[in-house]
């Protein structure tokens, strides 16, 4: 069983520093394989306000000296290889997650409560207004959303053993990926239509 960490940056927002400890304490009891990607801000500790002045890279190296089947993705990988290995997806607001979502079509699960929005609309509470904007509307419709850490062992076990989520995630996959699975044949007969006409 994988699971695929990739936390948003910000210190009002990420969930990473909430539930970071609770993910890698699940992983060890359960005996899973944890993937980490953190988001690029987070990695400046001297940026207080993106990575709350934490030196997240040397948390993460740490958690893996104790538990060695943490997998930490530095840089620019590719991640098609470990979106494969994932059974399902750990986030809060990350784009990574709907990447993930739209390639796989695999779990995710969402964590907290905090939306990437303006931070006077957040803090405010003023969320009426970005409920149309997909990062916001399909968070918790192609899957749950997790508020609290002491959650997120049962939800996972739940998505696993039921995905009550699949059918939601199709149709978004659907919506937002032109041509799924025949992508291919559509550009090269648009290719040949054009070179006729030329």
């Amino acid at each position: 069983m994988t699971l695929f960490y990739g936390p948003t940056s910000h210190q009002e927002i990420s969930s990473i520093f909430k539930f970071l400890p609770k993910i890698v304490q699940i992983c060890e009891r359960n005996n899973y394989r944890l993937i980490i990607k953190i988001h690029p801000l987070l990695y400046h500790k001297h940026n207080r306000e993106q990575s709350g002045g934490v030196d997240w890279p040397k948390e993460i190296c740490d958690y893996k000296k104790n538990y060695g089947n943490i997998v930490f993705l530095k840089g620019n990988k590719n991640l098609s290889k470990y979106f494969r290995m994932t059974d399902v997806f750990l986030t809060d607001v990350s784009g990574l997650g709907f990447e993930f979502v739209l390639t796989t079509a695999k779990p995710i699960i969402f964590l907290g409560d905090k939306l990437k929005i303006p931070l006077e609309d957040l803090r405010k509470g003023n969320v009426k207004k970005y409920e149309n904007c997909p990062e916001v509307c399909y968070r918790g419709k192609i899957g749950p959303i997790v508020r609290e850490p002491w959650e997120l062992e049962e939800t996972v076990k739940k998505m696993v053993e039921n995905d009550a989520y699949k059918t939601e995630r199709e149709k978004c996959r659907k919506e937002y990926v032109f041509n799924l699975g025949t992508a291919s044949d559509v550009a090269v007969s648009e290719i040949k239509r054009i070179y006729e006409e030329l």
